[in-house]
Parts: C-alpha cells; structure tokens; sequence
C-alpha cells in the first residue's frame, strides 16, 4: 500500500510531536515534602518523593541535590541535618477567614 506524500509527512510529524512530548510527560513536578534539584527538564525539581531517604537514594550523580520543600507548606525537625522529618504535613487548604 502506497501513501501519498501528504499523509507520510503527517505521520511522520505525529510521531515526532509524540517524541518530543514524551520526556515533558514523564517530568514529576509534585508537592512531596522532599524535591530533588536536577538540570532534566529544564531544571524542574522532582518533588515527589515522601522521605529524605527516597530522594537521596534517588540521586543520579554529581551537582544534583535533594532539598526540603518548604514552599508547598511543610514543616520540618532539623535536629539531626543528615535526615530531616515531617513534622506538619502540608495543610489541606487555607482556613477560612470569618468576619
């Protein structure tokens, strides 16, 4: 079966988008209370790892590092530096102000 040129070229650019898609699909960009800094993806951290074990065992190699996500509203015991914890999970939504 032969296709015509216009529909080799339309396929062939489905799958290219496809392919470029793909890596932006698979990027973890969450609320976990532990991000791993990385330079895939643009340099989005991978915030999705629950425990500071999780994301340390994670680590690729060299100048990617694991650091605590105080932005999404977690708080954390640094006693002990080499293993930080939860200590207040993230709030489920704002309080309501009443007047």
């Amino acid at each position: 079966m032969l296709l015509s040129r216009h529909t080799r070229r339309r396929q062939f650019l489905i799958v290219f988008a496809a392919l470029l898609a793909a890596p932006a699909a698979s990027a973890q960009v969450g609320n976990a209370p532990f991000c791993l800094a990385t330079d895939v993806y643009g340099g989005q951290p991978d915030c999705t790892y629950r425990t500071w074990a999780q994301c340390r065992l994670s680590q690729p190699g060299v100048g990617v590092y694991c650091y605590m996500n105080t932005a999404a509203g977690y708080v954390f015991d640094t006693r002990d530096p080499a293993n930080p914890r939860v200590i207040i999970p993230k709030p489920l939504r704002k309080p309501q102000l009443r007047h």
